[in-house]
């Protein structure tokens, strides 16, 4: 049975918020720690690692961007990323290349659903000015499939005693 757009963001959000519960506190103002994440998202790309139940760690290169000292990544809806995370919102990001190479350290991270439109639309803004060729591509790809069912996550550090 196909979910509907709202359906998956309401399980994603869900799932998240219970994941994120039991995987760690979010450093709100943790200065190495929000640095280190911020400069990890000024790479090309950023090397994305989810956890399976097994707890086998999938890395999965993602675009992510910084608004107001925030960082956020985007990924479709029906990815099987979305399904990790509504596992266990527990991840580690490194900076990389978009062909998927590390270039940095990994940073254990939370990652929460963020639903907010105004964001969402500001985040893509932001996507298309980094990449203005990708972001082109890919929107027509989404456009053909006739889909555009992303969703917005926003990515915090954990402190390293509670992962």
């Amino acid at each position: 049975m196909e979910q509907t757009l709202g359906e998956k963001q309401e399980n994603a959000r869900k799932a998240t918020n219970m994941a994120g519960e039991t995987n760690g506190k979010a450093v709100t103002d943790s200065g190495d720690e929000k640095t280190a994440l911020v400069q990890a998202a000024e790479a090309p790309a950023i090397i994305l690692t989810t956890f399976r139940r097994s707890g086998e760690g999938i890395t999965t290169p993602v675009w992510a961007g910084v608004l107001d000292g925030r960082v956020f990544f985007s990924t479709d809806a029906s990815t099987v990323k979305v399904k990790r995370l509504a596992h266990t919102a527990k991840v580690t990001v490194a900076p990389g290349t978009q062909r998927g190479k590390a270039t940095g350290d990994e940073i254990p991270a939370v990652a929460h659903l963020i639903e907010d439109p105004d964001l969402d639309r500001r985040f893509q803004e932001e996507t298309r000015r980094r990449h203005p060729f990708l972001s082109r591509i890919i929107k027509a790809a989404y456009w053909i499939r006739r889909k555009n069912d992303s969703l917005l996550y926003e990515l915090s550090p954990v402190e390293t005693g509670d992962e």
